[in-house]
């Protein structure tokens, strides 16, 4: 389901989002420049919920049947299941699919637009050399560095007055932004939030990492020599006399992002006076960083999606269940199918188009009753969306489950899907030898 998809996506960008806050922290703290990690973050945050699904839709290339597995009766999903099961689903995904291309085209238009206005900007604005260097000379927008590839830096004719060290400081800022190329990376951000405009931690991430560009490139302006008093006095100039160029790196991108590079470079030089202080920052920074990144590996989109289970009203007594589930001929009570309990769904589109086909499935089922996701394997399949069908409906699915001894146990079952759109074919369950001991 869409909805469900693009929760999980967010939550797996959101631990990222922390894993990459912690790693900034690290990396301010040992001197080393930062927009690394917000750059890894905005990959792995834009390409991994789309390559999850696509890394499972590989074939599985497993082979059915296994010694002492207890194989239960077909199972047939025909047309009269398809209201049960949810109707209401295909359409929500077709709603949120609508919307997320209406989203994404218009900030694509928005993209275009800006560099359409880019574009002509450079060619009505006047070109100088100031101070040795060729620059674009325009009304009040700037300093900034237009383009991706040609690129050319651009100042306000309010820049021009300064005095010669402060103006220095500002075309200083302007050829760091063009050596470290960080015009591509501001495209990257646009890129990757028009191309997921729903993933709202994706778009903090996009602005943190903005942030970081522009922290890290202060931080080379002064190691090449330049006084930290006056370039903070230049950032105030800016701030209050020239307008921002959007989509474009520039001494102030934004005003609401100053006041925090003047207290980064201010905490850079207090870190230079700090000892063995540093060293337990770091460290705890770091493990920090490493567990969020732990969190994010099991969460829906890096893992198996959890299905939450209500809890358990019966007032059965509960007992040790071994570490190993059960197999059919060491119980006296094998696992059977409840009378009632959902099936999965048929695929929308492989009904209308008349298709037929089996799932093979083993899994485990507890004590309870339920199937247990983590335990789904998939022995033989006709189709993926069959697949999928199944792996998504396993956790509603009701069993009676397995006794020995008068208490439930844990077994091992295997359960054939077959989806019939006309509901006159019934898969046969194929016969499995059952050993007299496993």
């Amino acid at each position: 389901m869409m909805l469900s998809w693009m929760l999980s996506a967010m939550l797996f960008t959101a631990f990222l989002a922390v894993a990459a806050w912690f790693a900034e922290r690290a990396l301010r703290i040992a001197g080393r420049p930062a927009r690394g990690a917000w750059l890894f973050t905005l990959t792995a945050g834009a390409m991994w919920p789309v390559l999850v699904p696509l890394l499972r839709s590989l074939p599985p290339g497993r082979e059915p049947g296994t010694a002492g597995v207890a194989l239960l009766d077909a199972i047939t999903i025909g047309p009269e299941r398809v209201a049960s099961a949810g109707a209401w689903a295909p359409m929500l995904d077709r709603i949120l699919v609508g919307a997320w291309v209406g989203v994404s085209l218009v900030l694509v238009l928005r993209y275009l637009l800006v560099w359409r206005a880019v574009r002509a900007l450079r060619h009505s604005a006047e070109c100088r050399v100031v101070d040795g260097v060729e620059v674009l000379v325009s009304g009040d927008l700037g300093p900034a560095v237009l383009g991706v590839r040609d690129t050319a830096v651009l100042v306000p004719r309010a820049i021009l007055e300064l005095d010669a060290p402060l103006r220095a400081l500002v075309l200083r800022h302007e050829e760091e932004h063009r050596k470290a190329r960080d015009t591509w990376l501001l495209l990257a951000l646009a890129v990757a939030v028009a191309a997921m405009p729903w993933n709202l931690p994706l778009w903090w991430i996009a602005r943190r990492a903005r942030l970081a560009l522009e922290v890290d490139c202060d931080a080379r302006v002064l190691a090449a020599g330049g006084s930290a008093t006056r370039y903070v006095q230049v950032l105030l100039l800016a701030a209050q006399r020239t307008s921002a160029a959007p989509l474009t790196p520039m001494l102030v991108a934004s005003r609401t992002h100053l006041e925090r590079r003047i207290v980064a470079m201010q905490n850079r030089t207090t870190e230079e006076g700090r000892g063995g202080s540093r060293t337990l920052r770091i460290t705890a920074a770091t493990a920090a960083c490493v567990a969020a990144l732990a969190v994010a590996g099991v969460s829906p989109i890096a893992g198996q999606t959890p299905t939450p289970r209500p809890a358990d009203t019966t007032n059965a007594p509960r007992s040790v269940q071994p570490a190993h589930p059960y197999f059919e001929f060491q119980v006296e009570q094998p696992v059977r199918f409840a009378p009632g309990s959902p099936h999965p769904r048929y695929p929308d589109a492989l009904r209308a188009a008349d298709v037929k086909g089996t799932v093979l499935a083993q899994f485990v089922v507890d004590t309870s009753g339920r199937a247990e996701p983590s335990t789904f394997k998939v022995l033989k399949t006709d189709r993926q969306e069959f697949t999928d069908a199944v792996k998504a409906g396993l956790p509603d699915m009701r069993f009676i489950p397995a006794e020995v001894g008068g208490r439930k146990v844990k077994q091992l079952v295997q359960q054939p899907f077959t989806f019939a759109p006309d509901n006159r074919t019934v898969a046969q369950p194929v016969q499995i030898p059952n050993p007299k001991r496993p």
